[in-house]
């Protein structure tokens, strides 16, 4: 069973101010944006021929930047309730898309996929916020004879 509580939890808080008990930060790159779609429209078809919907919207995301319909047709969808689940999980893809970034930083070996970090970045007037690590990309660069690691960043 998928404990959400024990996934979401902040093992790592990376700061780009100095500080003793954080990891710092040589770069980073924070953006959030809308959802591609706030509102979404599954239509299917049951055993019969005839159509099946399920819909789901974000309300807070429609006060904001109005309606971005996406309408989905899956035939294979055969029941009201199995559409309602489809259009559930468009918008939780959505949401997952809206916020992203990477981060720049020297090599931490305890940083692994789908952990979830606290930044604060106080140049940039940030408050901590809560990323999902989606990637880890680590070069080296002989010039300087140096290893940098780059998180990348997704909505927890």
């Amino acid at each position: 069973m998928y404990n959400a509580y024990l996934y979401n939890t902040i093992p790592y808080h990376l700061l780009v101010q100095v500080s003793l008990y954080f990891h710092y930060l040589y770069d980073g790159s924070y953006r959030e944006q809308p959802y591609p779609s706030n509102r979404v429209l599954v239509i299917g078809r049951d055993s019969d021929g005839n159509p099946v919907t399920g819909a789901d919207e974000d309300t807070a995301e429609l006060a904001l930047v109005g309606e971005r319909l996406a309408l989905r047709y899956q035939p294979d969808i055969t029941t009201a309730a199995l559409a309602a689940q489809a259009a559930d999980a468009a918008l939780e893809r959505a949401r997952l898309q809206a916020r992203a970034g990477f981060v720049t930083l020297p090599p931490n070996c305890g940083a692994e996929l789908w952990d979830v970090i606290s930044i604060q970045d106080s140049l940039c007037s940030q408050n901590p916020r809560s990323y999902r690590v989606c990637g880890i990309r680590l070069s080296y660069h002989p010039q300087h004879q140096l290893y940098i690691q780059q998180l990348l960043l997704g909505e927890v």
